[in-house]
């Protein structure tokens, strides 16, 4: 706890003084300049006792924590909608796959049952209409561009942390210098 004394003014404002500055010459907010009283002349003012010096809630803290919940928030849905991506259905990887599936299903096939197929077979390959596979490629980008947009908000966020820590911005303001008296 320190003890603070309040200095008044011409201007009927009074400045907040402490013990270290005795002797020395402070401003008022109306612009006067003021001789701060020796240590026997600050116990003749009137002394406030202040609070501990706390870590109070600064611009800073809100200004950090609006910056986390951004990165938390964007990164969070980023990571969600990169795990729920499935497999793509037309990669090689999920082609083979579906081959030996087939490959399997024949091998357990009945003789009559191979033959139909080959005979549909013999009767001309089907053709697929490839407008089902192109909306699903453009889809899937869309959604991995909108993946991307939202990792790249959540590092704008880390950014803005780092850019708040690093400029200090939203600490409160500091108290005005204090000019020394000169010696007479």
């Amino acid at each position: 706890m320190s003890v603070r004394y309040r200095l008044p003014c011409q201007c009927g404002q009074t400045v907040l003084v402490e013990r270290s500055q005795a002797g020395l010459s402070v401003t008022c907010s109306c612009g006067t300049q003021l001789e701060v009283p020796t240590i026997r002349g600050l116990a003749q003012l009137e002394p406030i006792q202040s609070a501990p010096d706390k870590l109070g809630w600064t611009a800073q803290y809100g200004l950090l924590l609006i910056g986390a919940l951004i990165a938390m928030v964007a990164g969070g849905a980023a990571v969600y909608r990169v795990a729920r991506l499935s497999a793509d259905p037309y990669s090689e990887r999920q082609i083979d796959l579906e081959m030996h599936k087939k490959a399997a299903e024949i091998d357990g096939m009945s003789p009559g049952k191979v033959l139909e197929a080959w005979q549909e077979f013999r009767g001309g390959l089907y053709v697929e209409d490839d407008r089902p596979e192109r909306n699903y490629r453009a889809g899937r980008a869309a959604y991995q561009r909108w993946s991307w947009v939202l990792a790249g908000v959540a590092a704008a966020g880390l950014l803005f942390c780092v850019i708040v820590l690093a400029t200090g911005a939203g600490q409160p303001a500091r108290a005005a210098p204090v000019k020394k008296r000169r010696a007479t």
